[in-house]
């Protein structure tokens, strides 16, 4: 008796859910307009015919990592970091590039462990993609925020 009068309440709640929404589709893509995309720019996929992959500008702590990617396929990659003309960031002694991803499609850069200073830097990733070579840019600020986790900001 009790599995009779279970087996209704399941098929009435199911028949009530199914009624409602067209779908489970619908109820997701409600869900996820909620929030600001973080891939918005990536959703076409990176190619020739989305040439801007990176943001224009960076704010990185010197405790921090920078991790980064460049579009997938590519024949060659080349990531090159520069003190901005004027500005006063400078590249530590010991920093190499290559050894942080610049023969690869992804850039991860560890500040504390390679020693910089804040500063501003230029970021150019060049890629070659199906015979086209492609270079984007980014301005990345170094920031010492070690004073605002320790509770000594403002």
């Amino acid at each position: 008796m009790k599995t009779k009068g279970l087996l209704t309440a399941l098929a009435f709640v199911s028949l009530a859910l199914t009624a409602c929404a067209p779908g489970v589709q619908p109820l997701l893509d409600e869900y996820n307009a909620l929030f600001d995309s973080v891939t918005e720019r990536g959703q076409g996929g990176i190619g020739p015919h989305a040439k801007d992959w990176l943001y224009e500008h960076y704010e990185v702590g010197i405790e921090g990592t920078l991790n980064l990617y460049a579009p997938l396929g590519c024949t060659s990659y080349r990531w090159e970091l520069v003190p901005e003309k004027g500005g006063h960031g400078k590249i530590p002694d010991k920093f190499n590039i290559d050894i942080y991803g610049g023969k690869t499609q992804h850039l991860y850069i560890d500040l504390k462990a390679a020693q910089f200073e804040p500063g501003y830097f230029t970021l150019t990733c060049t890629v070659v993609l199906n015979g086209e070579t492609i270079t984007d840019e980014a301005s990345v600020n170094f920031v010492d925020n070690s004073d605002e986790r320790q509770g000594g900001g403002i």
